[in-house]
């Protein structure tokens, strides 16, 4: 008689917010552990008038936003002033506004990968892409992604990579890197 073995795979989502949890506890260990942390509750709990330095400030800052740690339970403390540090990123690429980010022209779309890297099937990408790109006419029901485009839009995204990576290297070399063109035609 055999028995089959089976491995859990966590979801991704699980397994992204069992992350977010364990560097929220982490970081939770880190505050009970802080000799700046802990003076800086002593001096919250104190009263002191005792003027401090800007780090000082900076410290004072962090106790105020986090709390009292030293008289908290993780459990406590997770569901109060540490729920932030439970804010699970994801993997997935965003679309974010030039206005929600007040930098270039308003109607200006700019695309996040977290961590410099793509999670997100091409296809379902360029599709994200086409939808949030405002078209002229708005008569099509669905934006229909030819070839052509898809290519286009690939090569584009891919040139926003190389220039965000390489911003030391020359435009004509990464147009070429990208494949702007189909060739180059060299001045002799």
């Amino acid at each position: 008689m055999t028995a089959a073995l089976t491995f859990d795979t966590p979801s991704p989502a699980k397994s992204s917010w069992d992350t977010a949890a364990n560097s929220a506890r982490l970081f939770y260990n880190y505050l009970r552990s802080s000799p700046s942390y802990a003076a800086g509750v002593i001096h919250r709990v104190r009263g002191s008038l005792k003027r401090v330095n800007k780090r000082g400030l900076k410290v004072l800052a962090c106790v105020n936003k986090y709390a009292d740690v030293y008289m908290t339970s993780f459990e406590q403390w997770i569901k109060g002033p540490g729920a932030n540090r439970l804010a699970a990123c994801s993997s997935m690429p965003e679309i974010q506004s030039a206005s929600a980010l007040k930098v270039g022209d308003p109607s200006d779309l700019f695309i996040r990968f977290p961590q410099g890297k793509n999670a997100m099937p091409q296809l379902e990408l360029l599709a994200m892409i086409a939808a949030n790109v405002p078209s002229i006419s708005k008569l099509k029901a669905s934006p229909r992604l030819t070839p052509v485009v898809q290519k286009n839009l690939w090569r584009d995204v891919y040139l926003s990579y190389l220039i965000k990576n390489y911003p030391e290297t020359e435009l004509w070399r990464l147009g070429a890197e990208a494949m702007l063109v189909d060739r180059f035609i060299w001045p002799h």
